[in-house]
């Protein structure tokens, strides 16, 4: 609270930027992913034994069956994004907060990867509790070590693991940019080396003592399952160009440029503050191996996995990459107040500026094509409806179909595509066409889904720009999604 009250203008600055970036989305009120089943049946994440997300989901509607309460849950995960992104720059810049540290921390919460973490109704605010629970215990890095550090560590870990884990990653960036601060400014090296090793050593220590209270694999989308010893080092290859490829496709070449003369602005700022050719050369190259070492981190979670779903949500922690980076070598290299820079610093902030305007201009874009995807969905669904009760008028009881194919995209989320190719790797599959889509679609209609009919012999009834539907002519529909 008392840091709160410091620094509360700063606060309000960063909630206010979080709030409009996704206030579009928060408005398209659009039921993202599992956000429809949770709606549906209120169930939660018990199978999963995410504790943490069960505790907060529960005592924030005080009831066991949960029910759709937005925009609140998204607002207070806008609150813990904020809070975090002044802690991080809190830790980095000497216990003050710098205006322009602070905006970069936007990347945070901002970055293309983290945003289909924020169209979640119900999981917004775990997610966010984590990214917290990662970066608090570095409050204490300046403490010293022992037993009540190692208990922080600890506790803050099996939070994070028990709300989203694949926010964990973010520790070890934390770590780094400890490793990295030392390193650029060649002050109290052993000290940071021997702190950090303690800091690793309880996260390690921590992660163990989980996996031996919870063996068993999770669920399909986060498998634990690891690959065998014979097979690890062909599978940890297979992952890394795996998920890299992914990454690579999700972002468009506007990101490109901007992240490239960014990781340069941050390249020549090391440069010219440094004294002889000898340092200016070894700091470079220490910056670039901090984008990569601190890049391959942000997904080292996902290297021994045998099994899992890739998907954006997971990479939550790319943003906190240039966070960090950036908030380091600002702080070590430029005065806290504005007038006392130079013209060349004043063009070097430039790209981390254009880079946090892209990024904000993403989710005002995607919130808005969320809202047109939404009616698009409910026009598909009134019209299959329609359909199904002109074929079902002879008949008494409910119809019972099969369903393939799934809703497209609306024209507008088409175009937003286009633009954002990411959004073809965002979970926007819970339409009509898979589960809690067709779920919700059987008690919107009032019908029976059954994906073991044979579809076979059924004859055409209706064929138009929406569906074909087929029929055995005994109250069974086989229906085509175009």
């Amino acid at each position: 609270m008392v840091f709160l009250k410091e620094y509360y203008k700063k606060f309000l600055l960063v909630f206010i930027v979080y709030l409009i970036s996704f206030s579009s989305i928060i408005r398209a009120n659009y039921s993202y992913n599992d956000d429809l089943g949770r709606s549906i049946d209120g169930h939660t994440w018990f199978r999963d034994q995410r504790w943490a997300t069960i505790f907060l989901e529960h005592i924030l509607q005080l009831r066991i069956s949960l029910t759709d309460i937005s925009p609140l849950p998204q607002i207070l995960a806008i609150f813990i994004l904020s809070l975090s992104s002044c802690l991080i720059v809190y830790i980095y810049c000497k216990k003050k907060i710098p205006v322009i540290p602070l905006l970069c921390s936007l990347f945070i919460g901002l970055n293309p990867f983290a945003i289909s973490n924020w169209c979640y109704k119900f999981d917004s605010l775990s997610m966010s509790f984590s990214i917290l629970f990662s970066i608090f215990p570095f409050l204490f890095f300046e403490k010293k070590y022992g037993f009540k550090l190692f208990c922080i560590i600890f506790c803050s870990e099996i939070l994070v693991y028990t709300s989203y884990q694949p926010s964990s990653t973010i520790f070890l960036l934390m770590i780094s940019a400890f490793i990295l601060k030392s390193v650029l400014t060649r002050k109290n090296i052993k000290k940071t080396l021997t702190k950090s090793l303690f800091y690793f050593i309880s996260y390690v220590v921590t992660i163990l003592l989980l996996q031996l209270n919870n063996p068993k694999p999770g669920s399909s989308n986060f498998n634990t399952s690891l690959f065998s010893l014979n097979s690890i080092i062909s599978g940890i290859n297979l992952n890394i160009k795996r998920i890299y490829k992914y990454c690579f496709g999700s972002l468009n070449l506007t990101w490109f440029i901007f992240l490239f003369l960014f990781t340069l602005s941050m390249i020549i700022i090391v440069i010219l503050n440094s004294e002889t050719l000898k340092v200016k050369i070894k700091s470079s190259l220490i910056v670039i191996f901090a984008f990569l070492i601190m890049t391959f981190l942000s997904v080292l979670l996902f290297f021994p996995l045998k099994n899992f779903l890739l998907g954006t949500r997971f990479f939550i922690s790319f943003g906190c990459v240039l966070s960090i980076i950036s908030i380091v070598i600002f702080s070590q290299n430029f005065k806290f107040t504005f007038k006392d820079w130079s013209k060349i610093q004043k063009i070097l902030v430039l790209p981390t500026l254009l880079l946090i305007v892209s990024f904000v201009s993403f989710p005002l874009s995607l919130g808005n094509a969320l809202a047109d995807q939404k009616s698009y969905d409910e026009y598909r669904i009134s019209s299959l409806s329609g359909d199904l009760s002109n074929l079902n008028k002879d008949f008494k009881s409910a119809p019972t179909i099969l369903i393939s194919g799934q809703l497209p995209l609306s024209p507008v989320m088409k175009h937003t595509a286009d633009i954002f190719p990411i959004i073809n790797h965002m979970d926007m599959t819970e339409r009509v066409g898979n589960y809690w889509g067709n779920l919700y679609f059987s008690k919107f209609a009032d019908i029976q889904i059954n994906n073991s009919i044979n579809c076979k012999d059924f004859k055409v009834v209706l064929q138009n720009s929406n569906q074909i539907i087929k029929t055995d002519g005994d109250n069974k529909f086989c229906i085509q999604l175009k």
